[in-house]
């Protein structure tokens, strides 16, 4: 996990630290991290995406919400192909999931 805008390299280990603290709380169920939250309008776009049998040209720009492992079951979103993220993988931020929308 990691959000776009903050470069303290000590931010995992601190939300890791303040997660802990509030799923303590009887009052709180579930927590996650990200950049933005279903239904709010995202303020990070990625420009220039495309499939490979597309020319350069053709490539698209996208809004991006980065997450953390347990954003998808917080919010219970439903997957139709592939997984969520799995937290402590390598190589996991290098991951995508991509909206129905932005399949076409």
């Amino acid at each position: 996990m990691r959000s776009p805008n903050i470069t303290d390299s000590t931010y995992r280990l601190k939300f890791e630290a303040l997660k802990q603290r509030y799923t303590q709380l009887p009052e709180v169920s579930e927590v996650s991290a990200s950049s933005s939250v279903p239904g709010s309008q995202p303020n990070w776009n990625a420009g220039g995406i495309r499939k490979i049998s597309q020319r350069p040209e053709e490539s698209n720009q996208y809004r991006v919400i980065e997450m953390d492992h347990d954003f998808i079951k917080m919010y219970g979103l439903e997957l139709i192909a592939g997984r969520g993220f799995v937290g402590g993988t390598k190589g996991e931020e290098k991951k995508i999931l991509v909206n129905e929308s932005g399949l076409n």
